[in-house]
């Protein structure tokens, strides 16, 4: 975790470092290529769908509901909100400084070459996507097994 918040922190510094604030927000993409805002939004409401079992799972033995429910909405969108803004920010200045948008450029390990983050940065994108979807399967399994008294979850 500590290696993903510093590639998103080294991530972001070294694209306000190669393209300023203004030129990010000023650019637009191909009038063809450009995503309506609604479909944006439905966009990261799926991801964070995505991401409701592992939740559910792991916030299950918190001692308060509040605190089982609040800190993991928190802690979730304040990570989605700001991967999304390093990946939206990542692609755009991308685009800047090749001249060129594609939105095949927008995955990590892509905007990673590109902006010269190097091997590092790479290994850390195959972990974190190995992890992720490790907690996803294993969530989704225990989800699975707690819909019937039948099936027991190891613990």
């Amino acid at each position: 975790m500590i290696l993903v918040i510093a590639l998103g922190l080294w991530e972001t510094i070294v694209v306000f470092q190669n393209v300023s604030f203004e030129k990010i927000i000023h650019w637009q993409p191909p009038a063809k290529m450009a995503m309506p805002f609604g479909s944006a939004m439905d966009t990261m409401a799926a991801f964070s769908l995505a991401w409701v079992t592992a939740i559910a799972e792991f916030t299950r033995y918190g001692k308060k509901r509040s605190t089982a429910t609040i800190a993991p909405m928190l802690g979730a969108n304040i990570g989605l909100f700001w991967f999304a803004f390093v990946g939206i920010i990542a692609t755009i200045a991308t685009a800047i400084t090749t001249g060129t948008y594609d939105p095949n450029n927008s995955d990590p390990s892509t905007i990673a070459s590109k902006l010269g983050l190097g091997w590092l940065a790479m290994i850390v994108i195959i972990l974190t996507s190995t992890t992720a979807n490790a907690v996803n399967l294993m969530a989704g399994g225990i989800s699975l097994t707690n819909l019937t008294k039948k099936k027991k979850s190891g613990r």
